[in-house]
């Protein structure tokens, strides 16, 4: 290997760093309060309770929050069913 082959890949391996070290910043201050406190975002605190809402089911039904069993968790799967 020459020089410059070594050069080339001292920046392709500085590059590689940079973008992983800049998707760690970014990664811990998304999801920080700070975040949601600078884009508006806010929603219920841990422990809370979750707002009311009401959404369609695969079989095209409404079903709301309110209306579901409180004696079991609910869990909200957002994905493609194909």
């Amino acid at each position: 290997m020459n020089f410059v082959g070594f050069l080339n890949g001292v920046k392709i391996m500085a590059r590689i760093t940079f973008v992983l070290v800049l998707s760690v910043v970014l990664g811990i201050w998304i999801s920080s309060d700070s975040f949601s406190n600078q884009m508006g975002i806010d929603g219920p605190e841990v422990g809370e309770n979750a707002p009311d809402f009401a959404l369609k089911g695969m079989d095209g039904q409404e079903v709301k929050l309110s209306g579901i069993d409180k004696s079991k968790p609910v869990v909200l799967v957002f994905g493609s069913c194909t």
